[in-house]
């Protein structure tokens, strides 16, 4: 249901809903068509006509008729709606009618001059406020350079015009001086400034100042506005509109799609009975049902266009849900699924027209095998992370999602600023040697590591060997083959751990991150497979290959502690 208003013979505003019941086929046949062509009617009407209603639309939207008037606080309140902006003194300046003012009798094609100098009126009637907001329109600057092709009456005549068009534009419309009188009508057409120029065609210094912003006058060709694209080159070499925010209700979607987006994000988090919910995570914004926007994807996906649809999948989801995603992208979307190459053999990427009508999944690659999981070794920013290339580190409170605030060890290098959780442990009174207590409590689980062999604490530096160098002379030392291995405190992220292990000829170190949830601290190597201890962790890895890009291996034979004491007297 829309309003719509419409004015009557007698210029009176009648409003109605377009909410329209036909009797018969024929009869619906005539209103779609009739309503059609005033739709296409109004997209092709010429700009005076289209400011015209645009502005009448405006006043009736104060609630006035054609009738009324308007007042200055009136005027005021719809002057940002227009893109003006003024103060108070200036608008009531320009709102004070003139002297003279003239009016167009459309029963005698005559204008009349009426004195309003005594009025001292405040209110302007609908053609009053037309003129006044073109005279505030209206850019007395430009209209100063036009002083040549302006007469004494401020009018550009249609003699006036052919020479502007001639002199200025090279156009070659100036040859033919009938054309160009045609040209002035056709521009004033069905507008009531067209009225009195039935008899001469001019325009007025407002007026072509206005014209020579409009689209009449513009440098572009529009025979040019249909491009024919080769769409079959490969889909890399194309620019593709895409929306790079996940979307926060299922309207969003389909008004995406159905201005063209070829692209769009869904980012997913675990949510109720195995599937995800789709949100902008970390926010506060809405969280939307993963079922529900696959159904509006597939509705609304082709109906702009055929071209194809990526879905970029941002996905923070366990396997388990990941799985259950995949199974619903092949049911929901059916044939229009790319799960396969177009051409087994091609050495490029399928071109738009292979693709038309066919939905992609952009998703991080799974790793190939359920044997292990992946992890990163980079060993450039192990180097670059040297806390004693630091200028600056320490502990500092960083207020978390929740609004709490957290204890994070900060460094501070010349390039970044680097900071991790730090875990809090219970505490500990290691004055206190209560014996009995501790015979009675099992051991905590951030302290099970603790008497396990592979464990060596906080390695010190050796000379000018700092602890990564140290740790990698250990394995080289006690190495028996790939695996062999030990964890020792992170000397960068303090209150992690890294693991150190032998592989492939070299010492190997990747970082063992932890985390806070529910107050409970967890360790993992790769985001999604965390563990509540550091012993929990390290048993499943010599159970469990660790594998990268490069290598796979798994945990096998832990470096020995240094027996220090052996050396002391």
């Amino acid at each position: 249901m829309r309003h719509i208003t419409t004015e009557n013979a007698e210029g009176k505003t009648i409003p109605f809903w377009n909410a329209c019941e036909a009797a018969n086929k024929d009869e619906f046949n005539l209103w779609f068509h009739g309503l059609q062509w005033l739709m296409e009617d109004t997209a092709k009407a010429n700009h005076p006509l289209q400011f015209e209603r645009w502005l009448k639309r405006e006043f009736i939207s104060l609630g006035k008729t054609k009738q009324d008037k308007i007042t200055l606080r009136e005027m005021k309140s719809i002057l940002p709606r227009m893109n003006l902006k003024m103060n108070i003194k200036d608008l009531r300046d320009a709102f004070t009618p003139p002297d003279i003012i003239v009016n167009f009798t459309t029963a005698t094609h005559e204008l009349v001059w009426t004195d309003v100098s005594k009025s001292n009126r405040q209110e302007l009637t609908q053609d009053e406020f037309i003129q006044l907001y073109h005279n505030l329109l209206y850019q007395k600057m430009v209209g100063d350079r036009l002083s040549d092709y302006v007469d004494d009456k401020s009018r550009v005549t249609l003699d006036l015009f052919v020479k502007f068009l001639s002199n200025e534009q090279n156009d070659v419309l100036a040859k033919d001086r009938l054309n160009v009188e045609n040209y002035i009508r056709k521009y004033f057409e069905g507008c009531c400034n067209g009225q009195d120029k039935r008899q001469q065609v001019y325009f007025t210094i407002e007026e072509f100042v206005d014209y020579l912003y409009s689209k009449d006058n513009e440098l572009w060709d529009r025979t040019y506005d249909e491009v024919c694209d080769d769409m079959d080159q490969p889909l890399c070499n194309y620019w593709i509109a895409s929306s790079h925010n996940t979307e926060s209700s299922y309207e969003a979607y389909v008004r995406c799609l159905r201005m063209g987006c070829r692209c769009i994000e869904l980012d997913c988090w675990d949510g109720p009975d195995g599937l995800p919910h789709i949100y902008h995570g970390h926010t506060l914004t809405t969280k939307i049902k993963f079922l529900d926007v696959l159904q509006t994807i597939k509705e609304h996906a082709f109906v702009t266009t055929d071209f194809p649809i990526i879905l970029s999948i941002e996905n923070h989801c366990t396997l388990t849900q990941q799985r259950n995603m995949a199974h619903y992208f092949k049911a929901i979307f059916g044939d229009a699924l790319l799960t396969s190459p177009v051409k087994r053999d091609a050495t490029t990427l399928p071109s738009v027209n292979e693709l038309k009508g066919k939905i992609m999944i952009k998703h991080k690659k799974l790793p190939d095998t359920n044997t292990g999981e992946v992890f990163t070794i980079r060993e450039e920013e192990a180097n670059e992370l040297d806390v004693r290339d630091s200028i600056k580190s320490g502990r500092l409170l960083l207020k978390d999602v929740d609004g709490d605030w957290r204890p994070h060890y900060f460094v501070l290098t010349e390039q970044r600023l680097i900071f991790s959780p730090v875990l809090d442990n219970a505490d500990s009174n290691e004055d206190e040697d209560d014996t009995s207590q501790m015979g009675n409590n099992p051991t905590p689980n951030d302290e099970l590591h603790f008497s396990e062999p592979w464990f060596h604490g906080k390695i010190e530096k050796v000379g000018d060997k700092p602890p990564r160098m140290v740790a990698e002379e250990l394995l080289t030392q006690h190495q028996k083959g790939d695996g062999t291995f030990l964890v020792r405190d992170s000397d960068t992220f303090k209150g992690d751990y890294t693991l150190s292990f032998w592989a492939q000829g070299r010492g190997n170190h990747c970082r063992i991150k932890s985390k806070l949830e529910r107050g409970q601290p967890k360790y993992f190597l790769v985001e999604h497979h965390s563990y509540d201890s550091l012993y929990s962790l390290i048993n499943h890895y010599r159970q469990v290959p660790l594998r990268s890009r490069d290598l796979e291996v798994r945990l096998t034979e832990p470096v020995p502690q240094p027996q220090v004491h052996e050396n002391q007297e």
